[in-house]
């Protein structure tokens, strides 16, 4: 069980990762279709759970910088 959800995130991981490659490769061949990202902000944190964070309604105030985003 613990393999599949492992597996089904990395598929999401990749097709959030090829779509924004199309988008800003402007694989559709137009230019009319280019779409300039000016920024991303990426967190990955593997050792934290989500109900230990303050932005997600933890009552001590951990998460400082990232409540800040």
């Amino acid at each position: 069980m613990k393999t599949r959800s492992w597996v089904k995130m990395k598929l999401c991981v990749l097709l959030v990762l090829g779509a924004t490659g199309m988008l800003m490769d402007g694989c559709s061949g137009g230019e009319k279709y280019r779409v300039e990202i000016k920024n991303v902000v990426l967190i990955s944190i593997d050792t934290c759970r989500a109900d230990h964070l303050s932005c997600y309604g933890y009552r001590h105030p951990v998460t400082p910088n990232i409540d800040a985003l």
